[in-house]
């Protein structure tokens, strides 16, 4: 088995496919848990996405790497785009009615939600974002109860 996946490409349309398709076959192979293979794939997609929109990534290259630790997924991102930390934005106010909320903001509060923990270190030029996820992801809470 393969401990680890490296991917050197660059922002643009086709990016997101392209990264998911190889995510979703190297965890398949590392019989990564789908809870764990669910939350990496969508912090990929988080993090991809807000370079891409918001920090002036259209082009630039991405270096992705995961690396299968003894009890964690270790993502890694690194990215020559605008300075942005993911681990020190604002929470959403989830209290605020739907319609009064401002467009966005929930991914990254949901990314930061879904992994062990967050790692930012600033590059020069760009970013590296590091994200853990548990192998051993906890029972999830809203599973029905087994009729008995």
């Amino acid at each position: 088995m393969v401990e680890a996946l490296a991917i050197a490409t660059h922002l643009g349309p086709g990016t997101m496919p392209q990264l998911t398709q190889a995510l979703l076959s190297w965890m398949g192979e590392a019989a990564v848990p789908p809870e764990t293979a669910f939350a990496v794939q969508f912090a990929v997609e988080e993090l991809v996405t807000n370079q891409r929109t918001h920090a002036g990534g259209e082009g630039q290259p991405l270096h992705l790497q995961l690396e299968l630790q003894p009890d964690a997924l270790k993502l890694t991102l690194e990215d020559p785009g605008l300075p942005f930390d993911p681990s020190q934005t604002a929470d959403p106010n989830l209290a605020q009615p739907l319609a009064q909320r401002p467009l966005g903001g929930l991914g990254i509060y949901l990314t930061r939600h879904l992994a062990s923990r967050i790692h930012y270190t600033p590059l020069h030029p760009g970013n590296r974002v590091c994200c853990w996820f548990s192998l051993h992801p906890p029972p999830r809470s809203d599973a029905a109860a087994p009729a008995g």
